[in-house]
């Protein structure tokens, strides 16, 4: 049997499920964004009041990727160190962009633990509003698969 649509009934039909299951895969994307942006966003609240130093940039490891698409890209490890009380520290961080040895940058250390540093130096929102965002769209996506589907079916009574 053909799941070729030949009729625009077969067409509203066809609607209210696939709206359905695109909300219900587009709350799992929402879920999936809350979840990290809120761990992330937990753990940057407790860096706020770490010390801002300057770090020099000691190394940069260039690497070629591949996507599960095909796309090719480069990420670079920016190896750096900065210094507390006469102490030299060490970190590195992923970006998609390059630069120079030599080149002076700031990072956020533990004042417990000055050799834990980041170079994320304030929190950020970002994920938590994409995954709102996501949130609202596949709830509005299933409410109006059921409105369609009440509809169509109402439709359908009147025309028995």
């Amino acid at each position: 049997m053909s799941m070729q649509i030949r009729s625009k009934k077969d067409l509203k039909e066809a609607v209210p499920p696939f709206l359905a299951f695109l909300g219900v895969f587009v709350i799992i994307c929402a879920v999936m964004f809350l979840w990290g942006g809120i761990a992330d966003y937990q753990v940057r609240q407790k860096q706020v009041d770490w010390p801002v130093v300057d770090a020099t940039v000691m190394h940069v490891d260039e690497e070629r990727r591949t996507t599960h698409s095909h796309t090719t890209y480069t990420e670079y490890t920016i190896h750096y160190q900065y210094s507390v009380d006469g102490h030299v520290y060490g970190g590195n961080f992923e970006q998609n962009r390059g630069m120079q040895v030599g080149e002076t940058i700031q990072v956020k250390y533990d004042p417990d633990d000055p050799a834990y540093s980041t170079d994320v130096l304030e929190p950020s929102l970002s994920s938590i509003v994409i995954g709102s965002v996501l949130a609202v769209a596949g709830v509005t996506a299933i409410i109006e698969a059921n409105v369609l589907e009440k509809k169509r079916k109402l439709v359908d009574a009147r025309c028995e």
